[in-house]
């Protein structure tokens, strides 16, 4: 019961600090050629004026439930080595962009909550692969 709730605990903080960090700038790409468009500024422009993109609920949740274990499991592989940078590639989709889907949905909280749910869902199911 206390690592069910430690889990809810750190998906909702996860979720909370991607939704509220919507507004500010991406964090800087480890490799400028992946995950974030560095030549057309039109597009880093309006992902970060709240372009979605492609992302739906479901490669939202993925790829949120994919960086939080990834994060925790090999974070120096995930981060500095690139993984992350692979997986936005992989998706066609950007930080920004996913970040701006996790804020609009803010607006519905019940729709919110789903998704916190299938987020905490797919972080254990990730973490009983091991």
């Amino acid at each position: 019961m206390k690592t069910k709730l430690l889990r809810v605990l750190l998906v909702s903080g996860a979720l909370l600090f991607m939704a509220g960090c919507a507004s500010k700038a991406p964090p800087p790409p480890t490799d400028t050629n992946t995950a974030f468009p560095t030549g057309d500024a039109e597009q880093s422009s309006s992902a970060q004026a709240g372009d979605t993109g492609k992302v739906t609920d479901e490669l939202w949740v993925e790829m949120a439930a994919q960086d939080i274990y990834h994060s925790e499991t090999d974070p120096a592989a995930w981060g500095a080595g690139g993984g992350r940078d692979r997986m936005f590639q992989a998706n066609g989709v950007t930080w920004a962009q996913l970040e701006a889907y996790g804020a609009k949905q803010n607006s519905d909280p019940k729709h919110a909550q789903e998704l916190f749910v299938k987020l905490a869902d797919r972080v254990t199911e990730l973490e009983q692969k091991k």
